[in-house]
């Protein structure tokens, strides 16, 4: 294959469009909006491909790429309509892949879509377009910036989604803390009410133990005298030990 040929195969999608568009305008100018279609789609798998790969594989930053792998290029053409089984594919694989590189280009696709060789690709000229082939880049360098706005968006509301979820995570784990909180002040609580309610009992019991031997110490006789004696015993000692 012609070094001039891969040299636009590493074109963008969108240059590989424009430069197809640009050598069979006459025989598939009514077929642009397929065309701006196929390159939509090509575009979001590309983007799919490139998430996918390792992050020690992938660049920074996306950027609009120009093949696409064997896998991608299945899905590609599915999700165009154009289904077959794994062996139907990989015959019509080898008969799109060009260049044989085992990726697709777009320039690939359109001319296996078409029935274009690469000779007549190659040979067509690309300067001197007229008014219909600069309508035509105009469309698709409008296509273009309205795909990079819906994408930037897109990748704006992916970042607040994935804020939204780090905070709900922050807020749940925060709510847990409050919980394990009141969970030990009601221990607490509940240790400390128990403590006064074993008090409260013994002051109660030491209350009893002394009305009743007063009232026998004032009944008088041998009996009063022991209750006197053992009142002054209560009396002096500590009436709620540890």
């Amino acid at each position: 294959m012609s070094s001039a040929f891969n040299n636009v195969c590493q074109k963008t999608y969108s240059q590989q469009a424009q430069f197809f568009l640009n050598a069979f305008w006459k025989e598939i100018g009514n077929k642009a909006e397929c065309i701006w279609d196929n390159w939509m789609k090509i575009k979001e798998l590309d983007r799919l491909q490139y998430n996918a790969l390792p992050p020690a594989k992938k660049p920074e930053v996306y950027t609009e790429g120009n093949s696409l792998d064997e896998f991608w290029s299945h899905k590609f053409l599915e999700g165009i309509g154009k289904t077959l089984s794994v062996v139907e594919f990989r015959q019509e694989f080898k008969k799109i892949d060009a260049n044989s590189d085992k990726n697709m280009g777009l320039v690939e696709f359109l001319l296996w879509e078409y029935k274009f060789s690469v000779d007549e690709l190659m040979k067509r000229p690309q300067g001197g377009e007229t008014g219909e082939v600069l309508k035509a880049q105009a469309m698709l360098a409008d296509v273009e910036t309205r795909f990079k706005a819906a994408q930037d968006a897109l990748d704006k509301a992916s970042v607040t989604e994935a804020n939204a979820k780090k905070a709900a995570v922050v807020a749940t784990q925060s709510a847990e803390q409050a919980n394990a909180t009141a969970e030990a002040a009601a221990c607490a609580a509940a240790e400390q009410k128990a403590a006064v309610d074993a008090l409260k009992a013994q002051e109660d019991a030491h209350a009893a133990k002394t009305a009743d031997l007063t009232q026998k110490a004032e009944a008088g006789g041998g009996s009063g005298m022991r209750a006197q004696n053992k009142h002054a015993q209560t009396l002096a000692g500590d009436p709620f030990p540890l």
